[in-house]
């Protein structure tokens, strides 16, 4: 069904697979259902009801109050979550975008190659950035949870003000994490080995700069870097030691941390305690 105006899915009806053209727009109401539709260029759904399976072909979604989605794919157009709505299990693509507002909530979203942005009172949970993905919490906004890296890269960005949940921030592949303000980072980083990079931007780089890990527990411990009087402590999770740190300018003022670890230091430590018992 093709929707060259407009469509409405009324409470407690059902639309399946509604083509929106440009200039078109589909209208989930409260209690309806809309499944497999197709929003093109210049096409609109906006979700007050529930949704499955949308693919967002270079159009767009707005999912308001009550407004619940589930498995929708963002090629070339924008989904956008607002006060009240959620979005589970999202792909973004490349091309794609998915902006996550106010009281709007995103759970599961799968960043492949687009872009994800979360603004002030918005939330993420679970996340996962890959394929050139790039994901961004901005000042106010929460992310509870994240999984970064592929072969292709991941950036992450958390912007001053941004906001980390209990669950940390894991890496699996080829990924940076940019740190605004990385004194104030209260979030704990996961498998940091070789091939990450954290960018701490607030941290400046000169020869005076300090960096030193202290393993506090047997299962993590605080990497701390210091320079143009600023000072970040950040948790990791893992084995490591100093020496097997490297920090090094980001060309834009901060500093890059990178390790040369490989499986999260569980060696380096051992080696340590070895060191220390026959020292």
């Amino acid at each position: 069904m093709a929707a060259a105006a407009s469509s409405t899915s009324q409470p407690g009806g059902t639309a399946n697979g509604t083509t929106v053209l440009s200039g078109g727009q589909e209208n989930v109401a409260a209690g309806g259902v809309a499944s497999g539709a197709i929003i093109s260029r210049g096409g609109e759904q906006l979700v007050a009801g529930t949704t499955v399976s949308t693919l967002v072909s270079g159009g767009g979604v707005d999912i308001m109050s009550g407004g619940v989605t589930s498995n929708m794919r963002v090629s070339g157009g924008t989904d956008q979550i607002f006060n009240g709505g959620i979005a589970s299990s999202t792909t973004v693509l490349s091309g794609g975008s998915e902006v996550v507002f106010s009281g709007g909530r995103a759970v599961g979203t799968g960043v492949v190659g687009g872009v994800e942005q979360v603004l002030s009172g918005g939330v993420a949970t679970s996340e996962t950035v890959l394929g050139g993905g790039q994901l961004v919490i901005s000042s106010g906004g929460t992310i509870s949870g994240a999984t970064i890296g592929g072969p292709r890269g991941a950036v992450m960005e958390i912007m001053s003000g941004g906001l980390t949940g209990a669950p940390p921030i894991t890496f699996t592949g080829a990924a940076t994490l940019d740190l605004d303000d990385s004194v104030h980072f209260s979030g704990t980083l996961n498998m940091f080995t070789n091939g990450n990079f954290l960018d701490l931007k607030d941290i400046a780089f000169n020869s005076a700069t300090m960096l030193a890990f202290s393993q506090t527990s047997p299962t993590s411990g605080t990497l701390t870097v210091s320079g143009g009087g600023a000072t970040a402590n950040i948790l990791l999770l893992g084995q490591y030691t100093t020496a097997r740190f490297n920090k090094q300018s980001d060309g834009q003022g901060g500093t890059f941390v990178t390790t040369t670890v490989t499986s999260a230091g569980t060696s380096d430590l051992a080696a340590a305690v070895v060191n220390t018992n026959h020292g």
